[in-house]
């Protein structure tokens, strides 16, 4: 299977929102965590996160599909911090991540 990265914009606030929330759901549901879950972050809250200098989105991609996404945090001295990252639920346990 071949997996792409690529860097997304502004526009896909939403894509990006709506992967995670069905990324995430299963995990809501469980542990009720309502306060920390992605699940319930807001579209407005990626896009505050897609206008930071220090934050970029990829959408990860199979050779037709979107599965998911990633967001790279730049630290000081060339420290990154992964946060988070996220498959949909029919392409997990597929090695992708």
């Amino acid at each position: 299977m071949d997996i792409s990265l690529f860097k997304s914009r502004l526009e896909e606030a939403s894509i990006i929102h709506e992967m995670q929330i069905k990324a995430f759901k299963p995990l809501l549901d469980k542990y009720q965590d309502h306060e920390t879950s992605p699940a319930n972050e807001t579209v407005e809250r990626i896009i505050e996160r897609l206008n930071q200098s220090f934050t970029d989105y990829y959408l990860i991609k199979t050779s037709t599909t979107l599965v998911g996404a990633i967001r790279i945090v730049r630290k000081a001295n060339k420290i990154y911090r992964v946060s988070p990252i996220f498959i949909l639920p029919e392409y997990q346990g597929e090695g992708i991540a």
